[in-house]
């Protein structure tokens, strides 16, 4: 006998997964912060934050090079057309492009050519898109004869090909990088390690025997740890285990940051037959869990959260997070950047837990009529 197919609403899937959390924290003492960047327009992935997570940069409407802090509020580094999209660690280095240029931008020193070693300048086709923990070793990728490669500037901008495919981010010293490239006819994550003995990188593929396309979107600080999406679902690569499917379960799942430790990623996850995603954060102790509950738990109000489907970045620890949110499933409207309180922390979830999860379920299901969509 076939099952119903259940369906439910973005902000019922928040509050049934938000359940979780609440039943095992006690509301906190200290309260969080949501600031909206309201000239920041885009989601997902070309998204920076500093390891402090006191400045960010993301693609702007105003095609002017921007970053955000959160004492100085916007700021334009004049002289450029374009957008920064990626940052260093420390916070001092931007790198991005315009329709005719890639750059890399330090606060004190201003700007700096990355060309390209085909000759290729037209973004968003090539470009960079992260950095190392200084800023000298920057990430990315161009186009050459319709094929993509990826690329790695040096602390002089010189330029170096990777393999085909394209580089997402880089470790904290800049000798791992992790990206997508082309392996066995299937774009696959992948990782390019520096091998000092013979001068050159070595790429690894992550995720073997796929069918649609995977990539590494987060590296941790010192290499060992990589996150990313592989046929729609979130995985997590470690030297020890190799690579697990963290998102099981779900209708589709990506982790696109994560913190220095490598501990945290943060994403999104897609309840089946649920109208869209939504923000969440994942670590292996206490699982998948909602942006919005660790929100509701920091003392935010339930109808002051918006409707948030990614988390697109995460400072060190990641109490400071980059969220975009949406007004429907394909729409982005911008970002928010968001104070927890406190750093991430694990969370242990006892199988009472679970009954209590069971039960929201039910009342669910138990408001549902035919096939009508529960709002």
């Amino acid at each position: 006998m076939a099952k119903p197919a259940m369906h439910f609403s973005a902000r019922l899937t928040q509050q049934i997964i938000a359940g979780l959390l609440i039943f095992t924290i006690t509301p906190a003492a200290y309260s969080a912060q949501m600031v909206l960047l309201d000239q920041f327009q885009i989601c997902c992935t070309n998204i920076g934050i500093s390891y402090s997570g006191q400045t960010v940069v993301a693609v702007t409407s105003g095609g002017t090079p921007t970053y955000w802090t959160t004492t100085l509020g916007f700021v334009q580094a004049s002289g450029r057309n374009g957008n920064f999209i990626g940052i260093s660690g420390d916070g001092t280095t931007m790198v991005g492009g315009s329709v005719s240029a890639s750059y890399r931008y330090s606060i004190p020193g201003g700007f700096q050519d990355l060309p390209n070693t085909a000759g290729q300048t037209t973004a968003p086709a090539t470009g960079p898109t992260a950095l190392s923990d200084n800023g000298s070793i920057a990430v990315g990728k161009e186009y050459a004869g319709g094929t993509s490669y990826a690329l790695v500037w040096d602390s002089n901008g010189d330029p170096a090909r990777l393999s085909t495919g394209q580089a997402l981010d880089v470790s904290g010293d800049g000798s791992v990088i992790v990206g997508t490239s082309r392996v066995s006819n299937h774009d696959q994550a992948v990782r390019w390690d520096w091998n000092g003995l013979t001068q050159s990188w070595e790429r690894t593929a992550l995720t073997a025997g796929t069918t649609n396309t995977g990539a590494g979107y987060a590296v941790s600080q010192n290499g060992d740890t990589v996150f990313g999406q592989v046929d729609n679902s979130a995985f997590r690569w470690t030297s020890g285990a190799g690579t697990v499917d963290i998102g099981a379960g779900f209708d589709s799942s990506a982790i696109y940051a994560t913190t220095t430790d490598g501990i945290f990623g943060g994403g999104f996850i897609n309840l089946l037959n649920a109208p869209g995603r939504t923000a969440a954060i994942w670590d292996e102790t206490s699982g998948w869990r909602t942006l919005a509950s660790l929100l509701l738990a920091a003392g935010i109000d339930e109808n002051d959260i918006p409707d948030f489907r990614d988390v697109a970045a995460m400072s060190s620890d990641g109490r400071y997070i980059v969220a975009s949110y949406f007004t429907n499933n394909s729409s982005p409207v911008g970002q928010y950047w968001i104070d927890l309180g406190a750093p991430l922390a694990v969370v242990p979830l006892p199988a009472a837990a679970w009954l209590y999860l069971s039960g929201l379920l039910g009342l669910a299901l138990a408001k549902r009529s035919g096939s009508q969509v529960l709002n």
